[in-house]
């Protein structure tokens, strides 16, 4: 009984210990970091040698694809350093060719499916963008790399794929803020994407 009503008022005295009032340590609840998200900005991307333009955030900084630099010459990337992502844009000319076209939608929807072994749900919206291009977008759940993805092209002349990337192992609930931060400047991208 003593030993009893002893253990009891040790108990009491730690937990008034404990307070955070005094300045005490209290121990946070189970989380993520957080992540401080700037406001959605836009640019133009417009250079004389890209058959393309749009506008792209603020937040990033346009890089060329080296690799293959010649054939890839309409290929860039678009570095969110401080938000530690990239979205890769590449560009090929259809030139008229429905196998073409056919051609870089199967390679599209190929690269996508790539996912497969740790995505557990895709989504995919077809539409047209302002200017009547087709489209054609895919989010991808679970942890893997590019969580988002599209395709963009007018049946003729141009086709435009752009790709979210984290370069970073990171389990991607803790990555959401940002994932939707970037998918919100790709929708953007999409809808004022226009060919020269």
């Amino acid at each position: 009984m003593i030993l009893n009503n002893t253990l009891k008022l040790l108990l009491v005295a730690l937990a008034c210990s404990c307070s955070s009032e005094d300045g005490g340590f209290v121990p946070k609840p189970k989380g993520f970091n957080e992540i401080n998200l700037p406001e959605h900005k836009y640019q133009l991307l417009d250079e004389e040698e890209l058959p393309y333009s749009f506008e792209y955030s603020t937040q990033a900084v346009i890089e060329k694809d080296t690799v293959f630099e010649e054939k890839k010459k309409f290929y860039k990337i678009l570095k969110y350093d401080d938000l530690g992502c990239n979205i890769h844009i590449t560009y090929k000319s259809i030139k008229q060719s429905i196998d073409t076209l056919n051609s870089l939608v199967r390679e599209g929807f190929r690269l996508r499916d790539g996912h497969d072994k740790k995505a557990y749900s895709f989504a995919e919206k077809y539409a047209q963008n302002g200017k009547g291009y087709n489209v054609a977008i895919f989010e991808i759940e679970g942890n893997v790399p590019s969580q988002y993805q599209f395709m963009v092209h007018d049946s003729v002349n141009h086709f435009l794929r752009g790709v979210l990337y984290f370069p970073i192992a990171t389990k991607n609930d803790s990555l959401r803020p940002v994932i939707e931060f970037a998918k919100e400047d790709m929708r953007h991208l999409i809808n004022t994407i226009r060919w020269k």
